[in-house]
């Protein structure tokens, strides 16, 4: 089901279809079909996502998606409230959604804050000792060489 009605980018706005929720993600999508279009691509690209990045194996960060250079949502007439689940910002720091001034509308972002978890590690990982992997990577290296230097203080 599409959640946009229009994209208009003479006033930069993606118009949302007539309703109380949705998710970022799918309007991202429909956003970036639009910028492969005969039409969209001789305009810039409304919104960007950035993220996914990874904090460890199986462990990566939000989406978070920017509206770009004075884009905004743009949301159907009326009065009511909205949800739009999804993290959500402007490159500009201004609002992040049009209304038309007759509208009396209350928006909610959900903001999503916590890592998933793609995957879980192997059972043997589990049963290793945590001293196994303290020689790993920058922190591993130093907490090795601080250990090999309070041994030697010691020994002096």
């Amino acid at each position: 089901m599409s959640v946009v009605l229009n994209i208009d980018p003479i006033n930069k706005r993606v118009n949302l279809v007539n309703g109380v929720s949705f998710n970022m993600l799918g309007i991202y999508s429909e956003v970036m079909d639009w910028c492969k279009s005969i039409i969209g691509i001789a305009f810039e690209t409304p919104i960007r996502a950035v993220g996914k990045i990874e904090l460890r194996p199986g462990v990566f960060t939000d989406i978070i998606y920017v509206l770009m250079d004075g884009w905004k949502l743009g949301l159907y007439p009326g009065t009511y409230q909205v949800t739009i689940t999804g993290t959500t910002v402007t490159d500009d720091g201004t609002l992040r959604t049009y209304q038309d001034p007759s509208s009396q509308i209350e928006v909610t972002f959900d903001v999503a804050t916590s890592a998933v978890i793609i995957s879980q590690p192997p059972e043997a990982m589990l049963d290793e000792a945590i001293v196994d992997h303290q020689t790993v990577g920058s922190v591993g290296e130093a907490t090795a060489k601080a250990e090999k230097y309070s041994k030697l203080a010691f020994v002096k």
